[in-house]
């Protein structure tokens, strides 16, 4: 009697430690929210102060940008 042919799965989970959630307003400001799973509080610590001034150097109109914005469509 032959025996059952052997299958191996593989399950391959990915594992995204850093999730970053970017919102835009209806009046063109953003906001976010960051996701850091890790069990270093350093790293996380770390992580956030980088992606959050990351984050606000590109997104986040300065108040001088603004009011030249609004001179230029009036």
């Amino acid at each position: 009697m032959a025996e059952p042919e052997k299958t191996t799965n593989v399950v391959q989970k990915v594992y995204q430690p850093i999730k970053v959630k970017l919102m835009r307003s209806s009046k063109g400001t953003y906001t976010w929210q960051i996701e850091i799973l890790d069990s270093n509080i350093d790293a996380v610590l770390y992580s956030l102060d980088y992606l959050d001034a990351e984050l606000r150097s590109r997104y986040q109109v300065q108040q001088s940008s603004k009011e030249e914005v609004k001179a230029c469509q009036q």
